[in-house]
């Protein structure tokens, strides 16, 4: 089971992606703002980090930045920035943003990326089976 940060100030969206997440045995944390977002993922060492890029105090950029540069974050943690508007790519990898992910999509799609991303041992034994 994985340990995934939800940074979104939108409670219907955080309501949609840990009902999502959790339906497949994660767990979720929640953070409201960037520096929320910060400080849960220094102290709470998730597996995978979903952030909004409209956050509060500082944007999913920034955030990302932030923790892409703090030696205590593993470099390998995948951090999706979710927006529903295309993000220019040179920014994605100027922040080093493993993905891009779209706030509206079909379940089966944020399930499956994560099931890419995560280390086969932080899955559900139920997947692939």
């Amino acid at each position: 089971m994985a340990k995934i940060l939800l940074a979104t100030d939108d409670a219907e969206l955080y309501a949609i992606l840990s009902a999502e997440i959790e339906g497949e045995g994660h767990s979720c944390l929640w953070a409201v703002n960037g520096q929320d977002a910060y400080e849960t993922a220094t102290q709470e060492q998730p597996d995978a980090v979903l952030l909004d890029v409209a956050l509060d105090i500082f944007d999913g950029f920034e955030c990302c930045a932030m923790l892409r540069e703090d030696p205590d974050i593993p470099k390998e943690l995948p951090i999706l920035l979710l927006s529903d508007d295309a993000l220019n790519p040179k920014l994605l990898e100027r922040v080093l943003a493993s993905r891009h992910f779209s706030k509206t999509h079909i379940t089966h799609e944020l399930i499956d990326l994560l099931a890419d991303l995560l280390p086969p041992e932080s899955m559900p034994s139920h997947i692939g089976l």
